[in-house]
């Protein structure tokens, strides 16, 4: 698409962005045009005419970074309006940003953009595009949707020099680590929503427990069974994970 149908547009423009993080980092790349010029951003760009997605991720990747990349899955959806001094609509976009793996090459400015740089997830980032800040928001909040295909090794053990067993879930880019009793108190949940005859759904929420009604022995911040009906529970998980459906 021509830059200057970008402007005011019939319809919104599709685009692209990618996302490649490394060691609790970020790759953003500084624009160089409008929307968002001078700001970091997630770099990507509009797709062509008869594109699918994962071909213009591929290919921007190249145009603005000078690397090739496989596309993993679809991350983060966002939409960019932004209007003139007369209200009318100048930019509209709607931005789907895929997780990528890097295949070859070191990611580096390209046409579209004047620098690229790697930023700490959880550092505070103020010259960043709205959608970007958006992006970095969820990312620090990660749901992580995991399946025996994603699972090098589950270990369950008592470290040396520690007291209660540990649950190690070595993933294919990430390590989950659940204590002893976090993990008991998931077994008793699976347990109580198999057994149950009715019951499909179970939550348990973080609580803090005074010391006259706890448990000796146990930590007062506690895993407590909340009541609440399975189509309460589902519209908690709803909110969470969308309208995900079973692949």
């Amino acid at each position: 698409m021509e830059k200057s149908q970008r402007e005011y547009p019939r319809l919104p423009v599709v685009a692209v962005g990618i996302v490649l993080l490394r060691e609790g980092k970020i790759l953003l790349a500084k624009r160089r045009n409008p929307p968002g010029a001078g700001l970091w951003s997630i770099p990507g760009g509009v797709m062509e005419e008869g594109e699918k997605l994962e071909e213009a991720v591929i290919r921007e990747a190249k145009e603005e970074l000078g690397i090739d990349v496989r596309p993993a899955y679809p991350i983060w959806v966002s939409e960019v309006v932004d209007r003139d001094e007369l209200g009318r609509i100048r930019y509209h976009y709607v931005i789907i940003d895929y997780l990528c793996d890097v295949l070859s090459g070191t990611p580096s400015a390209g046409s579209d953009v004047s620098e690229v740089g790697w930023f700490d997830l959880n550092s505070e980032l103020a010259e960043v595009t709205r959608s970007t800040r958006d992006l970095i928001k969820a990312l620090r909040r990660r749901v992580i949707n995991v399946r025996n295909s994603d699972v090098e090794e589950l270990i369950i053990c008592t470290p040396e020099g520690h007291i209660h067993k540990r649950i190690f879930l070595v993933l294919k880019d990430a390590i989950i680590v659940l204590q002893e009793a976090t993990a008991e108190s998931i077994a008793r949940a699976v347990v109580e929503v198999e057994m149950h005859p009715t019951r499909r759904c179970i939550r348990l929420k973080g609580m803090n427990i005074e010391r006259p009604f706890r448990k000796r022995g146990y930590n007062e911040y506690q895993l407590i069974e909340t009541d609440e009906k399975d189509e309460d529970i589902r519209k908690r998980v709803k909110e969470l994970i969308g309208d995900e459906k079973d692949s």
